[in-house]
């Protein structure tokens, strides 16, 4: 049985990580707000330009429904090449099962894939560095957050991985904010963009909204016609510098998307660790008494029995 001192100790112990969980939870907390804004200001953006790009690979089709061999590279993939996965984890942990449910669901997929390459973001991410060949991995992903430049880097090294035939077909993975409560592990196919085109919604867009809805709806927000795509200059002319726009937008909402999954899951876990802290310390505190309480009765005893000796 533990002594009184040790008791003591530990109390003490559990306190202090009491409330540097507590500190961890309300810092999470005051950032979260602001990473969600950021993400629906960045929504339009990545959802349009993924209307826009759907409706112009619609032009780029052949009779049999796939793309015209003139369709560029970024557009059509090539499936028999290798798998390029870009995942995105977390910096830090302590956000509960945030980054393990992420590296089962990569672990998964890429099972069935030969000699997968991947472009890790995320200081957690070296978990999955015996998984493929790893053509690149990125660090302090969120110093204070993501960055839209980091993003079009990203990009940049997928791009030059499809041209040099290194890989033909481009997924991203990371976790997906659902609720305060809930972040999912996903997987967007970015090429070919065929596989892609009806993967980004705004956050704030009910999930029921069908992807022909949402493109009519972001269409017209964008001026364009529904039937034909009108447009100016022509689309092949406009198409890939749009497509690498596309890659890298898609890429900036996930990592802002990512990062506000990181901040719920956090503020999450470190609610759960605070409140088990709280629980310890009730139940460290009632050993104590208890224990000090049989100590005192004990030495009344002794004192009494020796005052009727007497």
């Amino acid at each position: 049985m533990a002594t009184l001192q040790e008791l003591k100790s530990r109390i003490h112990t559990v306190n202090a990580t009491k409330r540097i969980t507590s500190a961890m939870r309300m810092v999470a907390a005051s950032r979260l707000g602001r990473a969600q804004n950021a993400v629906l200001s960045a929504s339009p953006l990545a959802s349009g330009l993924g209307a826009l790009v759907s409706q112009l690979a619609e032009q780029n089709k052949d009779a049999s429904g796939g793309f015209s061999a003139n369709a560029p590279l970024l557009m059509r993939g090539a499936h028999e090449k290798p798998l390029l996965a870009i995942v995105i984890m977390s910096d830090r942990g302590l956000c509960g099962g945030f980054n393990a449910q992420l590296f089962r669901r990569v672990g998964d997929d890429l099972a069935t894939e030969n000699e997968p390459a991947l472009v890790l973001v995320g200081r957690k991410t070296a978990l999955l560095t015996q998984s493929g060949r790893v053509l690149a991995q990125r660090q302090e992903l969120t110093k204070p957050e993501p960055r839209y430049d980091l993003a079009a880097h990203i990009a940049d090294l997928a791009i030059h991985a499809l041209e040099a035939d290194e890989c033909g077909r481009c997924t991203l993975y990371h976790n997906h904010f659902v609720s305060a409560l809930v972040q999912e592990p996903v997987a967007h196919a970015l090429v070919p963009v065929a596989a892609a085109e009806s993967e980004v919604k705004p956050e704030a867009e009910s999930k029921a909204e069908s992807k022909a809805d949402l493109d009519s709806r972001l269409g017209r927000q964008l001026g364009l016609s529904a039937a034909t795509g009108e447009h100016e200059p022509e689309g092949h002319d406009l198409l890939v510098p749009l497509l690498v726009q596309n890659l890298r937008a898609r890429l900036f909402y996930a990592l802002l998307d990512s990062y506000v999954a990181e901040l719920a899951a956090r503020r999450t876990a470190m609610e759960n660790a605070t409140k088990n802290a709280s629980e310890m310390i009730d139940d460290l505190t009632l050993r104590f008494n208890r224990g000090r309480q049989s100590i005192v009765t004990k030495e009344l005893i002794e004192i009494i029995s020796g005052a009727e000796a007497l």
